[in-house]
């Protein structure tokens, strides 16, 4: 370490994370995704509309527990400026479509 330099806490220089999805997997990410020093912002419910596991659960308006903000819809990446995400959905088809979706939309899916 250089002279007068600070020590990087972990996951100081990693990239803060916006998980799609509000399921089962979203819960998983968010745990490994905290256990690696990624900071989280938040969520994306990809399908605010009644057809997520959120809508259809007794989760709070935060999932899990948590006070990580909610995000109604893919439209939202257009306003968080090329956000990181990592795409939280089980099927492959639908976590195939998604990630596009994002990707065009700006985000950059972290893996």
């Amino acid at each position: 370490m250089q002279h007068g330099a600070q020590k990087k806490r972990p996951g100081e220089d990693m990239p803060a994370l916006w998980i799609i999805g509000t399921g089962g997997h979203a819960r998983v990410l968010l745990d490994l995704a905290r256990d690696c020093g990624h900071p989280v912002q938040g969520f994306i419910d990809p399908a605010p509309n009644g057809a997520s596991a959120r809508a259809s659960a007794s989760e709070p308006v935060a999932p899990f527990g948590t006070d990580l903000a909610v995000l109604d819809g893919l439209g939202a990446l257009r306003e968080l400026h090329a956000p990181k995400v990592v795409i939280a959905i089980g099927g492959n088809a639908l976590r195939r479509e998604t990630t596009a979706e994002a990707t065009a939309l700006g985000a950059k899916a972290v893996t």
